[in-house]
């Protein structure tokens, strides 16, 4: 849009925050605080669950913006499934694959099978700010 329209100099707050609302940010404070979190890489030193060290059985609680909650039950070979779902595209009964968590990333979910959808798809929970657990 800059430099596109004549008589435009700078943009209104509001059209700032409907811009950083559409990239996924919850307004415009919050896409420029982020700004500087981003990078191609990072080493972080943080609390990994590996689903290889959980017995069957094991129940997981994750959190994401905005207020969704999950709470997923370990079947064994890195395979789980929905328990519960709260305000998330996740379903109970939903089954995926997954090798760890980490806490405040984003988390990407490998062959999930939904309901009404005949292949595996990926997902990704918490893409803006990841995902809290609750072991």
């Amino acid at each position: 849009m800059w430099g596109y329209l004549d008589g435009y100099r700078t943009s209104r707050r509001f059209t700032l925050n409907v811009l950083a609302r559409y990239a996924g940010h919850r307004d415009w404070d919050d896409f420029c605080r982020n700004l500087s979190n981003t990078a191609a890489s990072q080493i972080f030193d943080s609390h990994y669950i590996d689903s290889d060290t959980l017995q069957a059985g094991a129940r997981l609680t994750l959190r994401w913006h905005p207020g969704r909650v999950v709470t997923i039950e370990y079947r064994g070979n890195n395979e789980w499934v929905v328990m519960d779902s709260r305000n998330a595209k996740l379903a109970v009964g939903d089954t995926f694959k997954c090798q760890g968590f980490v806490p405040g990333q984003p988390l990407v979910l490998n062959g999930v099978l939904h309901q009404g959808i005949e292949h595996p798809i990926s997902y990704i929970c918490g893409k803006q700010g990841g995902i809290e657990i609750d072991a």
